[in-house]
């Protein structure tokens, strides 16, 4: 710890004290290369701290909504409020059985394709199709 108090107590100060910061445009045009140097480690902290700062405001200022998670339809029928469908079994008298889809992905919406197949390779995903038995 003593080794922590020597370098903010002591040669911080020293160092800062012994920057050869310019008043004017005509300083800096005078400044040596070994000033330079000297300045040169100064400069990045600053502009590290000045780009930190900012971005941690920008992310203060920015909307909640930028930060919901992406939306699951990307197409199908993207006019209305909600999607909603229904189907009568009774329209499927010879139909055991109606596949649906769940993964947002299918051409043949509200019915499976077996998109989702595609999907889950790709995202790591397991999403599947709603399947509903007549019996």
């Amino acid at each position: 710890m003593d080794q922590i108090k020597v370098v903010i107590t002591k040669n911080i100060p020293t160092y800062l004290s012994a920057l050869p910061i310019p008043e004017s445009l005509e300083d800096v045009k005078a400044l040596k290369p070994e000033d330079l140097q000297m300045l040169a480690p100064f400069v990045l902290v600053l502009t590290i701290f000045l780009v930190q700062s900012i971005r941690f405001f920008l992310w203060l200022a920015t909307p909640s909504s930028a930060s919901k998670p992406p939306v699951v339809n990307q197409t199908i029928q993207k006019d209305k409020d909600k999607v909603v469908d229904s189907i009568n079994m009774k329209d499927y008298p010879d139909v055991e059985k109606l596949v649906f889809c769940r993964c947002w992905k299918s051409s043949k919406w509200p019915m499976c394709d077996g998109s989702h197949v595609k999907h889950n390779k790709e995202t790591g995903d397991n999403t599947g199709p709603l399947i509903v038995n007549k019996n």
